[in-house]
């Protein structure tokens, strides 16, 4: 039982750490991309340019 235990918790936790480098990775990725446009002073939002 306890291996059960042991077992299901590990799995669990490398599913959750997987889980959290994809996130935090595309969000690194987003905040790259936000940095970029705003050195080319592009930096509003879509809705507020969408309104022009």
């Amino acid at each position: 039982m306890s291996a059960y235990v042991a077992a299901a918790g590990g799995l669990g936790w490398i599913y959750y750490r997987r889980r959290r480098a994809v996130v935090e990775e595309r969000r690194a990725r987003e905040r790259a991309r936000l940095r970029k446009l705003r050195k080319k002073g592009k930096g509003k939002s879509r809705r507020a340019g969408a309104g022009q």
